[in-house]
């Protein structure tokens, strides 16, 4: 069952609930201002913390919430982290998508391209996830302009169109 986090961008703190209401875990984790990303990084059922350094491109990815367990330098300096099963072997790996194109970049082992599409327009925000139930992760694309959705079922082509939440709003994926 998942359940809340948040994460303090001045100081690098995560916080993790179990229960949706008390801290269950506090950790700081990377340097103030480097985006939040979770997964299930080495396949054990649970997700962990990780943390983008936007400046260099790196994601760094823990497996108990305190310590780096691995890292990765991937995509380039300003484009924004993603994660997910993209070939659903129950190991989230990371993905980056660039905002000036639209293009995103998926990798299977942290390291190599395994693909590369666009969807969407430039300066639209990426998300992930498992929109079909098949076990793997793809892509969508939020025009934050309308709040409209535009979800891949196989990275590529769009397969659901809809529009939830006010234009501006930041878009979010998960199993409520």
């Amino acid at each position: 069952v998942d359940s809340v986090g948040a994460y303090d961008p001045a100081t690098g703190a995560f916080y993790l609930s179990n229960d949706n209401s008390t801290v269950a875990v506090k950790s700081t984790f990377g340097n103030p201002g480097w985006i939040p990303i979770a997964g299930d990084w080495n396949g054990d059922g649970k997700d962990s913390i990780g943390a983008y350094d936007p400046n260099t491109g790196t994601f760094y990815e823990s497996n108990d919430n305190v310590n780096v367990s691995g890292s990765a330098r991937f995509g380039n300096p300003g484009w924004l982290p993603l994660a997910g099963d993209w070939n659903g072997d129950g190991v989230d790996s990371v993905g980056a998508y660039d905002p000036a194109t639209g293009a995103f970049y998926l990798s299977n082992d942290n390291s190599t391209v395994a693909v590369s599409t666009k969807l969407g327009n430039p300066g639209w925000k990426p998300i992930a996830g498992d929109w079909n139930g098949d076990g793997k992760d793809t892509i969508g694309a939020n025009d934050p302009a309308t709040g409209a959705f535009y979800l891949s079922n196989d990275n590529s082509t769009v397969a659901v169109k809809t529009t939830f939440g006010n234009p501006g709003w930041n878009p979010i994926g998960g199993s409520w």
